[in-house]
């Protein structure tokens, strides 16, 4: 009668969870990250709102890359330094044949998809697109 009583209580619950979305933590990089050279890593991430590294902006991107939440670096880095010299280097980048993409080293030049750590991004600076159409 007990355990008819303790499931008469769970069995909703369950349900009712097992229904709900998962919210997926939008700054995570997600793996497999494609090898780009030597110590270059490829990832694109979709920032709403977030400025790239151009050839008319060199350095307008804001974002940061963080591995195991200490921030990599520096960032703008020209993709062949990237790929040579790594030790977290990154930019994040914009062009019209490959679209946004983050080129990106670890820290130990290690490869990101098996070291173990989290890569995740931020961007302080980025302007979310629908703010100002949600305040109306």
């Amino acid at each position: 009668m007990a355990v008819t009583a303790v499931l008469a209580v769970y069995v909703p619950f369950a349900l009712y969870f097992a229904r709900q979305p998962v919210v997926q933590d939008e700054g995570l990089l997600q793996r497999p990250f494609p090898h780009q050279g030597l110590y270059s890593w490829l990832a694109r991430p979709l920032v709403p709102g977030s400025l790239t590294d151009s050839p008319d902006a060199p350095r307008a991107a804001t974002l940061v890359v963080l591995e195991d939440g200490h921030p990599l670096g520096p960032g703008h880095t020209e993709l062949s330094e990237i790929t040579y010299n790594g030790s977290g280097r990154y930019r994040y980048w914009s062009s019209p044949q490959e679209g946004r993409i983050l080129v990106f080293s670890t820290s130990d030049n290690s490869d990101p998809n098996t070291n173990g750590r989290t890569y995740r991004i931020v961007d302080p600076a980025a302007h979310e697109p629908y703010s100002d159409a949600r305040r109306r």
